[in-house]
This record gives structure tokens, sequence and C-alpha cells, in this order.
């Protein structure tokens, strides 16, 4: 016990931990901009991608985004027409929805940071991060094309339950497909 007879006392401070922390939800007066992207999901239907699918799928993006799940919007859900590339998915041709969304952000760095996160996810890793969040029917994913972003000027801001303006959106969407459509 040498060296030991000064303790007076010991005090355990707390656990460590290696949880991920999760970030805080953006204020919608602090978005700056938002990063849309699109995926195909054999496995579901409209019908069976409902608000419990939805939130895993919020949750699922976020994992991969390494953002607050509050941050991402479904934009729409559609049946998709699904074409198997492997007869192991013969049984899923059609059973799939295509969902389009949008994640906030607050400055460029986090803007390149989830586009890169997003554009550089395998399947692999958005099946597992999606079935990990809830969505259990995943059968296979297809991205949908590069994310692209829009950054918010004064008469395109977010509304109070984060949707952007109708003009804004659709101004958005036209450039989005623009993109999807010259990397087809």
């Amino acid at each position: 016990t040498a060296g030991l007879d000064s303790i007076v006392e010991v005090e355990k401070m707390g656990k460590s931990s290696n949880a991920k922390m999760t970030p805080e939800p953006i204020k919608d007066t602090d978005a700056k901009g938002m990063v849309f992207g699109k995926l195909e999901i054999v496995g579901y239907t409209t019908t069976t991608f409902n608000d419990m699918a939805k939130t895993a799928f919020k949750k699922g993006i976020a994992s991969i985004a390494k953002v607050n799940h509050a941050d991402v919007t479904i934009i729409k859900v559609t049946d998709h027409a699904h074409t198997h590339r492997r007869q192991l998915l013969a049984s899923h041709s059609g059973d799939a929805v295509e969902v389009e969304y949008s994640i906030k952000y607050k400055d460029a760095a986090t803007q390149t940071r989830i586009q890169k996160d997003l554009d550089g996810a395998t399947a692999m890793q958005l099946t597992t991060a999606f079935k990990t969040a809830g969505l259990d029917s995943i059968v296979e994913i297809e991205l949908k094309g590069k994310t692209t972003n829009s950054i918010m000027t004064p008469d395109s801001g977010v509304s109070s339950g984060g949707a952007r303006s109708a003009k804004s959106l659709i101004s958005s969407l036209f450039v989005f497909f623009g993109v999807v459509a010259s990397l087809a």
C-alpha cells in the first residue's frame, strides 16, 4: 500500500459509454437548407409502409446521415414496380415503395457531410440501418440517384411543420429530377 496512504476519498464519476450521441434537432429558424434523396425499398407497399415504418425509415436515414430523426421529412411514398435483378427476388417483383425524403441542415459543412454519408452508403449499410431501426420486411434497397440540396431563402423558409413552401418544393424537385435524369 505504499503511496496510497494519502488517498482520502475516491469518487466514481459514472460509467463510460460507447453509445452514440444523437444530435439535437435543428430548429426551423436555424435551418439553412435541405438535402433531398430518394430510395426504393423492396418488401413494402404504400399500405404496409405505415406510420411505424415511416418512423423507422426516418431513424434509419438519420443514423446514416448522423442527424436527429426529427430533421428527416418524408415528402412522398409511392408504390413502385420493382423489376428484380436476381432470381432470388423474383417473388418480390412489384412489391416496393419509392420514398422521397429531405433532411434539414444548418450549415454548409453539415450539408456536405450529410450528402457524402448518404451518397457513399452502400445498399448493405442502408439495409442494416433500416432493419436496426425496425424496417424488418426489407428485401432490397436501391438508391435512386444522388442526393441534392437546396439553400433556404427568405421566400422559401421552413414552416413550423418542417415543410418547404410549395413553390420552393416544386422548384427543388424539378432540379432533383433533372439531376436524376442526367444520371440515368
